[in-house]
């Protein structure tokens, strides 16, 4: 393993859990993918998320909770532990929120994912 996997896979990041992430993946190879792959989509599925979320019937509803769960197993695969705490709380107040809460939550999860891209940019770079 070169010196520059070694060291990514020494990374201790606030929030983050990289170290099981790696291991999980089966290497820094995969992981250096799978952050790309996170980083190509994250604002589309934002987009689509916020949509949702201005939505308040039943099926828009549902529809965003399912993407949160899939959007919180992204973030914990990547070891975004922190991440994934913030999304699961999303995730169980949004059915039965105001749209004054729905609001924050998108805010509170643009600011979050915000962050972690800009962190796993730091450190894949």
């Amino acid at each position: 393993m070169n010196n520059a996997n070694t060291e990514l896979m020494d990374i201790e990041l606030d929030g983050f859990n990289t170290g099981e992430a790696i291991g999980r993946l089966g290497g820094v190879d995969a992981y250096r993918f799978l952050i790309n792959r996170y980083l190509s989509t994250i604002d589309e599925k934002l987009s689509e998320l916020k949509e949702l979320f201005t939505d308040m019937n039943l099926e828009a509803t549902n529809k965003a909770v399912h993407q949160l769960h899939t959007l919180k197993g992204s973030a914990l695969t990547l070891g975004a532990v922190s991440l994934a705490e913030i999304i699961a709380n999303v995730e169980k107040k949004l059915p039965t929120a105001t749209e004054n809460e729905r609001l924050k939550f998108i805010n509170t999860l643009n600011e979050s994912f915000a962050m972690t891209s800009q962190i796993l940019k730091k450190y894949i770079a």
